[in-house]
């Protein structure tokens, strides 16, 4: 299982191949080269989230805006779910016969369990599929000590001067494995955004001057 770039309307795609059962697509559109290239996802409606980095998982029957989560959860077919994420990870979990869920996670949603609350939403986690997209790598995720504080130490990465590094790739597989998902059910993470801020939008690489990323998936 492997990511993979692809141009659609003159947009960059990030996707994810081959799908896990169960899912029809997964993917996370990045930067647009032009101004005038199109946008992949336009008139197709979908599910979108007012993410306020916290634990709240969401059931989506419908298009249309889920109220303050950040995770939606479905089991309709073709369903498009959709999130804005520029150095936060999008995670995919999908279960076949038992739809699947779309998360945004960053460092406080990660603290506040926002996964657990995901694999939750399952019959069975341990038949979980789980792929973590692109977010800020442990090479570039400089924290301070009050967020270093809230990791285990051996996901923080000290540095000979300044500020300590945080793995947040780590810091979600292990909160996956808790949560039931088994170790070969996880898929590889995709690329650190700010290391590849040509192709992918990155909140601390442009000074909080930056766009979003936008994930999308939906179930089979």
């Amino acid at each position: 299982m492997s990511w993979h770039w692809v141009q659609e309307q003159g947009a960059l795609v990030l996707r994810f191949t081959p799908l896990p059962r169960g899912v029809r697509e997964f993917g996370v559109v990045g930067r647009r080269p032009a101004r005038d290239c199109g946008d992949p996802l336009a008139g197709r409606g979908g599910v979108w989230l007012e993410q306020v980095h916290g634990a709240s998982v969401r059931r989506a029957t419908a298009p249309g805006l889920l109220q303050a989560c950040d995770g939606a959860m479905t089991t309709q077919s073709g369903l498009l779910l959709t999130l804005r994420v520029a150095d936060c990870l999008p995670v995919l979990l999908a279960a076949p016969g038992d739809g699947l869920a779309l998360v945004h996670a960053g460092w406080r949603g990660l603290d506040a369990g926002i996964l657990e609350a995901a694999a939750a939403c399952f019959r069975d986690p341990a038949a979980l599929t789980a792929v973590i997209g692109p977010g800020i790598g442990p090479c570039c995720f400089e924290v301070g000590p009050e967020v270093a504080e809230r990791f285990p130490e051996d996901l923080r990465l000290p540095r000979r001067s300044g500020p300590a590094h945080v793995d947040l790739f780590a810091a979600a597989r292990r909160r996956l494995l808790a949560s039931g998902v088994r170790p070969g059910g996880i898929g590889a993470p995709g690329p650190c955004t700010r290391c590849h801020q040509h192709l992918l939008h990155s909140h601390r690489g442009s000074g909080g001057d930056g766009g979003r990323n936008i994930a999308f998936a939906a179930a089979s």
